[in-house]
């Protein structure tokens, strides 16, 4: 039981006892003090609490040097991992002629001489995007690493328009569709072995 719904049935008790000594004020007085206990607490936050809703949906950004190696300096970084969704990205942005080449440049990428490399879908590319931010609506240590001049492809067709598919704006977080025959950026992702992980020390 919570604490507040403790001292509402110790007042509650306090209130129903008899006791010739206790006026039916004295009663009332004594159960709002204990309601007035429970607002207190509920104003306050609790200990674990997050400052702000935003900083709940901010991920955890582990960069990755050219030797395989946690790095905190995210210039020379090649690679970044998000731990808690098992995702890596390669920090290099190509350009694709189209969608179907973007699949294939991202299919060829060799960062860390790593063969799994694929076009992120739409749900993935979006772990990038920070919401509170705009020109890149990226995190900051992306800016860098994020050109946002232009879409960023993502391997989700269009489910109604076969001629077209899916992309990510970064320059406001938007989600957009457009013919597959135009060109755009490339950031490939591959997914994180539990073993690669711990090989992190994650």
């Amino acid at each position: 039981m919570s604490q507040g719904a403790q001292l509402i049935l110790a007042a509650r008790e306090r209130q129903l006892k008899p006791n010739a000594a206790l006026s039916i004020r004295d009663k009332l007085a004594d159960l709002g003090a204990g309601i007035a206990e429970v607002l207190d607490l509920m104003q306050q936050p609790a200990a674990n609490e997050a400052q702000s809703s935003g900083d709940l949906f901010k991920p955890r950004l582990v960069f990755i040097g050219s030797d395989g190696k946690v790095t905190d300096d995210t210039d020379s970084a090649v690679a970044v991992v998000f731990p808690q969704y098992r995702r890596m990205f390669a920090l290099e942005v190509k350009t694709a002629d189209n969608w179907d080449h973007a699949n294939e440049v991202a299919a060829k990428c060799k960062v860390l001489a790593l063969a799994d490399w694929y076009l992120p879908s739409v749900k993935e590319l979006e772990l990038l995007i920070c919401r509170d931010r705009i020109s890149p609506a990226t995190y900051p240590a992306l800016i860098k690493h994020t050109p946002f001049h232009e879409w960023y492809w993502v391997r989700d067709p269009h489910p109604l328009f076969s001629s077209f598919a899916f992309s990510v704006e970064m320059n406001d977080g938007r989600v957009e569709w457009h013919p597959r025959k135009n060109n755009g950026l490339v950031r490939a992702c591959r997914e994180v072995s539990a073993s690669e992980l711990s090989d992190f020390g994650l």
